[in-house]
């Protein structure tokens, strides 16, 4: 008996030795992922002395309030342990802004790229969703994040906790931005009037993508909202409810995970070509669960 138990001890330290190898293995490359520098080619937009500001604060409002707040100072998305203690950066001209810095280059290698003016990897940017914005809405947004007023906030360095690094690297989860580009992403914005093109842009630049997977069914944190999965019998109507009030057909509320706060603020027009988009797709059908 008792040279089992000693067997049995070394087993166990044995297999927690391979696992703090692994977990420090897997830190060490998630830290030079982050520390690693990206040269990206400034990109000098031509921005109007004016811009169409409004049409840059409409995508500033679905894009980007949800994670950087409604005065657009920055806030913190992550606060624990696991994941860590990530904030939003302020990205206005007040103290601690990022507005006071940044050049028209800067919030494009930012935007399009997921890239500081350093050269290292934004954290948590939706760069795969913003990359395909083409040159004019980018400008509108760059002109009307250089009008909003200052906001005084400075944010704390970001600390990236250890189940936030392992899933950087053994998951698609989008910690590093500037590595989530895709090449030579494409940059054509349809015309309103085909609705189903364009509401498959509306899908790209709003992240529905990012979550729901390339195909709307087999995303990574969202769910599958095929006609063959959530939205199975959804109506129109049932989608609208779901972005303008956070409400499925049933009367359960949407976890706020899913940024229906932030679509709310869609027009009537985007939320029907995003619909018409969402409807047309195949359909991905759950494998039945087996007894």
């Amino acid at each position: 008996m008792p040279k089992l138990l000693k067997w049995i001890a070394i087993l166990l330290g044995s297999l927690i030795a391979v696992l703090v190898i692994a977990v420090g293995s897997l830190t060490l490359l998630s830290v030079s992922h982050q520390r690693r520098t990206h040269d990206i080619a400034p990109e000098q937009l031509v921005i109007p002395a004016a811009g169409d500001r409004a049409a840059g604060e409409h995508y500033v409002q679905v894009g980007c309030v949800g994670c950087h707040g409604p005065d657009l100072g920055g806030q913190q998305f992550f606060n624990d342990g696991k994941m860590g203690h990530l904030w939003s950066r302020n990205l206005t001209k007040g103290e601690g802004g990022i507005g006071r810095s940044f050049t028209r280059a800067d919030w494009v290698r930012a935007l399009r790229y997921g890239v500081a003016p350093d050269g290292r990897t934004l954290l948590m940017m939706p760069t795969n969703a913003f990359e395909h914005l083409p040159d004019e809405d980018l400008a509108n947004i760059i002109a009307y994040l250089d009008s909003v007023p200052p906001v005084d906030r400075v944010i704390p360095a970001p600390r990236v906790g250890p189940l936030a690094r392992i899933l950087s690297v053994l998951t698609p989860f989008p910690l590093f931005s500037a590595e989530q580009v895709e090449a030579n992403a494409v940059r054509t914005k349809p015309p309103e009037s085909d609705t189903l093109a364009y509401g498959g842009y509306l899908a790209e630049v709003a992240g529905c993508h990012e979550c729901h997977g390339t195909n709307l069914g087999n995303g990574a944190v969202g769910p599958n909202i095929t006609p063959g999965g959530k939205l199975a019998g959804w109506t129109e109507a049932d989608f609208f409810k779901a972005l303008r009030e956070g409400k499925r057909p049933d009367g359960t509320t949407i976890t706020d995970e899913m940024p229906w706060k932030d679509f709310r603020r869609l027009t009537d027009g985007e939320l029907n070509a995003l619909w018409r988009y969402v409807h047309s797709v195949p359909p991905v059908v759950p494998k039945a669960k087996k007894p």
